[in-house]
């Protein structure tokens, strides 16, 4: 699962990832079937060396192009030609910046260090690691059997960015966003004026007809070993809360009730009398619309 947002509603793209404790052999058995090999041996000191190879290739491929520096105190790279405003507003949220309108430049809160050289992964809790910036964690276990909690781990990667809740609005229009969890420095929220809010909101959008769940190995959509070993009702959609069939709405909503939630705009109500405005029909020809306008006694040109 690729989530986009950090919990100041940051630009932070990350992976939460569901795999098996273990792999699949390709030597079949009897029936077909790959042999499964379990593996229950990882260690604190494997999460460390994975993660050293992530930072390391991810650190040299975003340097390559151009979009990291390649020192802490180094400007940031010049943008090419091809770059838009929405490449700025995603680049300025990763590293923690308003990246338009007035306050462009400055932190939105306080941003770790990129250093990449003489730095040690340190344990931040079982089966973790922080290093330069980047981060692996590989505590979370569920059982086979423990399909309940299983499905409330996977709620919780298809989670929103922002909860509603978190969110409270200051008397001059700026926008509150609690923390979910307090950070080391003190902080507990996070504050936007209007125009940083729907920045934010905008660089943390997906692109465009990108997959966001993406499956690998022979869990893959396209794995000839699929249908083999995921399981036949695995296929089948699943009755949970989570994927409830939406009830079916008895009658279209109306243009004018349309615009009366978007707009304020009560199209059923006569600005003139007050009365009950009844539908009478729809007038798209210039010339009908002339008529239509004259014979009720309403001028054809707006005011």
């Amino acid at each position: 699962m690729v989530q986009r947002f950090g919990g100041a509603l940051n630009a932070n793209i990350h992976f939460h990832t569901l795999c098996l404790d273990g792999v699949y052999f390709s030597k079949k058995d009897e029936s077909g079937t790959p042999i499964f090999i379990p593996h229950y041996s990882q260690s604190h000191e494997d999460v460390e060396k994975v993660l050293k190879i992530i930072q390391k290739r991810m650190v040299r491929h975003l340097i390559k192009r151009g979009l990291l520096s390649k020192y802490e105190n180094d400007p940031i790279p010049d943008q090419n030609e091809e770059a838009t405003l929405l490449d700025e507003l995603i680049g300025s949220s990763i590293l923690g910046k308003i990246g338009s309108g007035e306050n462009k430049g400055k932190k939105v809160r306080r941003v770790g260090s990129f250093g990449y050289e003489g730095e040690h992964a340190f344990k931040s809790g079982p089966m973790g690691a922080t290093l330069a910036g980047f981060s692996l964690h590989a505590a979370t276990c569920v059982r086979a059997e423990d399909q309940e909690r299983l499905e409330t781990l996977c709620k919780y990667l298809l989670r929103p960015p922002v909860s509603e809740s978190r969110l409270s609005r200051f008397q001059n229009g700026d926008v509150g966003l609690k923390l979910k969890t307090e950070w080391s420095d003190g902080t507990y929220a996070v504050r936007f004026s209007p125009h940083e809010f729907i920045e934010k909101l905008i660089a943390i959008i997906p692109p465009p007809r990108i997959h966001q769940v993406r499956f690998h190995g022979v869990l893959a959509p396209s794995a000839s070993d699929r249908k083999k070993v995921v399981p036949a009702n695995a296929e089948k959609p699943v009755q949970s809360e989570l994927f409830e069939t939406p009830k079916p709405r008895h009658r279209k909503t109306s243009w004018a009730e349309l615009l009366k939630r978007t707009f304020k705009i009560d199209m059923s109500v006569c600005i003139i009398c007050g009365g009950v405005v009844k539908f009478q029909k729809v007038v798209l020809k210039k010339a009908e619309i002339l008529e239509t306008l004259t014979a009720a006694g309403l001028s054809p040109t707006p005011e």
